[in-house]
């Protein structure tokens, strides 16, 4: 629909038709005399008043070439394609840090495991089962929230690490 300065008669079953062009004052009269009259279809289309809309507004037609369709189509596939590569780029970085991140955790478990000795070494009756079992139980805990399968795997796997840790200090 375009924008115009005066009021034009529409028809809902001929939508590019227009069955009257005119201004405020045309349009007043018209709703007047149809009113008056009793006229019950419209003059150009002959169909009833009811499936009539007056507005400043009148349908256009709008034809679009082989090469606009395409046109458009190329720019989505080149949006979504450099999408596509910034994603993968994203995908590549996520794994790195994932990887580093990994690597900490197994640096982090293995000081875990010496300062355990060490603490077995200086104060040989500490009893690691009681110690930790409350953060054996925040660490299962927070395990079970975990939505990732792979994730719940690993925390898991960790657990037990610690765990045999705990259970390998005991037997000493």
């Amino acid at each position: 629909m375009q924008k115009t300065n005066y009021y034009n008669k529409i028809c809902f079953n001929h939508p590019l038709q227009i069955c009257n062009e005119f201004g405020l004052l045309e349009h007043m009269a018209i709703k007047v005399m149809d009113f008056i009259l009793g006229a019950d279809s419209c003059d150009a289309c002959h169909c009833s008043r009811s499936y009539h809309c007056t507005t400043k507004e009148k349908p256009v037609k709008r034809i679009r070439t082989v090469e606009s369709i395409l046109q458009d189509v190329k720019s989505l596939y080149d949006e979504n394609a450099s999408q596509g590569i910034r994603l993968k780029g994203e995908i590549t970085k996520w794994s790195t840090d994932i990887e580093i991140l990994e690597a900490v955790l197994e640096q982090k478990e293995n000081e875990i495991r010496e300062c355990c000795h060490e603490l077995k070494k200086i104060c040989p009756q500490f009893n690691f089962v009681d110690e930790l079992n409350c953060v054996f139980t925040a660490m299962m805990a927070h395990a079970r929230t975990l939505t990732s399968l792979e994730a719940r795997k690993k925390a898991d796997k960790m657990i037990e690490n610690i765990k045999d840790i705990v259970n390998e200090l005991s037997k000493e």
